[in-house]
């Protein structure tokens, strides 16, 4: 009797340690446990293998905390990783995978060392515009060179913020480098972001002049490649821009936001 009384303590030790847990009070339902806990009500039932959303006063739930997430049905790597503040390349890391391939039921580890934070944070570039709680691209990289010079900082007001939004998040999506303007490290591009009319290929209508399009090369792959993957990613519902527009056959990726909802291809 005495064993089994140690064993069910240390089982139930070793849950705590690992894992919250939460008595259900009167009043309380799956919503607002989760919202108290940042938990999706998806993933409280599967911790707790729930038939329905009915639960108990005083029943004992796992609300998460062991920094693990249980994958359910209908998700995507790239929304978990949003949920944990991570990017997919990192999700992959941590679970060793060889792909984006995840299926229900599986357990991905999700907690990241703040050490692997520091070091994201040295990574980011200097004098970076921050949108959504992201830095990845310089203001130099949206601007050409004379309205940085004339500008500086202040700049950033003539791109905008969504496409700023929209650029960080394919940065985190990809994990790999996006080049758009080069200019500031000694490169030829200028044009590839904001254009003024001292642009060689200015128009007065185009999104660029209005600094809601960039033109840009992801590192590794080609512009045919890139365009392919942020159409799919469009049209899970990836992506934080509502309107996508792509100019297509070109040798880089344009893609431009306008007002409204929607994903159109275009030639030049």
């Amino acid at each position: 009797m005495r064993k089994k009384l140690i064993f069910l303590f240390l089982l139930v030790f070793t849950a705590i340690s690992f894992s919250k847990t939460h008595k259900v009070r009167a009043g309380d339902n799956l919503e607002i446990i989760s919202r108290k806990y940042n938990i999706s009500v998806s993933q409280l039932m599967v911790r707790n293998q729930l038939p329905s959303s009915n639960i108990k006063q005083g029943e004992l739930l796992d609300v998460g905390g062991d920094g693990y997430h249980i994958v359910v049905y209908g998700e995507s790597l790239s929304k978990i990783a949003r949920r944990y503040n991570l990017t997919p390349a990192k999700l992959i890391d941590l679970n060793n995978l060889r792909g984006r391939t995840i299926h229900p039921g599986q357990k991905l580890k999700v907690k990241s060392t703040s050490k692997t934070t520091k070091k994201v944070a040295r990574e980011a570039p200097e004098k970076s515009i921050a949108y959504n709680g992201h830095n990845y691209f310089s203001i130099k990289e949206f601007v050409d060179k004379e309205t940085y010079q004339r500008f500086g900082a202040k700049s950033v007001w003539f791109i905008d913020k969504n496409l700023i939004a929209q650029m960080n998040q394919l940065r985190e999506l990809f994990g790999r480098r996006i080049t758009i303007n080069t200019w500031a490290n000694g490169g030829r591009f200028q044009w590839r972001g904001f254009r003024t009319p001292d642009s060689p290929v200015y128009t007065k209508y185009s999104s660029h002049s209005f600094g809601r399009a960039v033109d840009f090369d992801v590192e590794g792959l080609s512009a045919p490649q890139a365009r392919k993957q942020i159409i799919q990613w469009y049209r899970e519902g990836i992506l934080t821009s509502k309107s996508i527009n792509l100019e297509v056959e070109v040798n880089w990726v344009h893609l431009d936001i306008r007002n409204g909802e929607g994903l159109r291809t275009f030639r030049p």
